[in-house]
């Protein structure tokens, strides 16, 4: 019979990513519902030299909806890549590193490639990227990221009821 995850680290970064897509999906919905996603792009539009008059209404309603239907997508993305990134706590376990320490270098990489991410942004384009960073704060940006970092390491070295999921065992035989 086929398992359906292979390794313990990669469930829990499947789970933690799940829960960083569902912050990011929340943050988005909030930018969206509040209205300050279109100050957003109003502003990066000016900050690209173009004319906050050239996204007419229309446009711009499109773009929103777009945005919320696209959440679910976000999570699943964040789910994959949460699973990608557990494979280096699985490899650092196999080498004898200790679950706390290799979950915490796993969370760190995970915070470390969204701000490599923002770096680049800032260095390819500047005024686009400081015009999202004006409405959105840095720690609101990094929300998923961290919460990715803290939820790898509780479900990596906390012992509670996930223990279970990791090993595949039947509650009853």
């Amino acid at each position: 019979m086929l398992e359906l995850v292979e390794n313990r680290y990669v469930l829990y970064g499947l789970v933690a990513g799940s829960l960083a897509g569902a912050v990011s999906a929340s943050i988005t919905a909030y930018l969206v519902l509040t209205g300050v996603f279109s100050e957003v792009i109003n502003d990066v539009v000016v900050a690209s030299g173009g004319s906050p008059s050239l996204i007419p209404k229309s446009i711009m309603a499109s773009i929103e909806r777009l945005a919320l239907i696209t959440l679910v997508a976000v999570i699943i993305q964040y789910a994959i890549l949460g699973a990608l990134i557990a494979l280096i706590e699985s490899y650092l376990v196999g080498k004898g590193v200790r679950e706390s320490v290799a979950s915490l270098i796993t969370g760190l990489t995970f915070v470390g490639i969204n701000l490599g991410v923002l770096g680049v942004a800032n260095y390819v384009a500047p005024a686009p990227t400081e015009a999202v960073l004006k409405h959105i704060p840095l720690l609101v940006a990094l929300a998923p990221s961290i919460t990715y970092a803290v939820a790898i390491s509780v479900l990596s070295t906390v012992k509670g009821p996930w223990v279970r999921w990791g090993r595949g065992e039947p509650s009853t035989y």
